[in-house]
């Protein structure tokens, strides 16, 4: 039972960590034009119809860079050091460290 605790608050962290921050990096990246919703449609190989819903879920890079505040930027840096806190907290664990 423990073992699905931990596996799904890791999997949370994980989400409210790097999914904010991959949106802002696209957003940001110079080298393709319409964010994350490429780098999506790229990563899973949509064409078509699956690449227009995908391209629907997210607003451009413009709207994204026009609504990131520092408190944007800076809860996915708290939850950064919160993740690897228990990532640190299971290695100590597996291995008997004090």
């Amino acid at each position: 039972m423990e073992l699905l605790q931990r596996s799904m608050a890791f999997a949370a962290l994980f989400f409210v960590t790097l999914v904010p921050l991959l949106i802002v990096i696209a957003a940001t990246s110079q080298t393709r034009g319409v964010g994350i919703s490429r780098w999506i449609t790229d990563g899973l190989g949509l064409t078509g119809r699956g690449a227009r819903a995908t391209s629907g879920l997210f607003v451009s890079r413009g709207q994204t860079l026009s609504t990131t505040t520092g408190i944007s930027v800076a809860a996915p840096a708290v939850f950064g050091i919160s993740l690897m806190a228990s990532v640190q907290t299971v290695y100590e664990r597996i291995w008997d460290l004090e």
